[in-house]
């Protein structure tokens, strides 16, 4: 919201859109709100559930 109220915050938002056309830094750090839809929800849970799990954990245990 900040950014949609704020003209500023709305250019800048246009600008690195347009800067980083082929940089991975076009794309926000919490997604496009098209993405955050509630039918695409189930497959992250799904996702998560599947992989996020004691068997798949890594742990590296030493001083440094």
């Amino acid at each position: 919201m900040r950014t949609d109220s704020n003209p500023i915050g709305a250019m800048v938002e246009q600008f690195l859109a347009t800067a980083y056309i082929a940089h991975h830094y076009r794309v926000p750090a919490v997604g496009w709100e098209s993405e955050n839809q509630p039918g695409l929800r189930h497959r992250g849970h799904a996702f998560h559930k599947k992989y996020y799990v004691p068997s798949n954990l890594v742990m590296r245990v030493g001083d440094r």
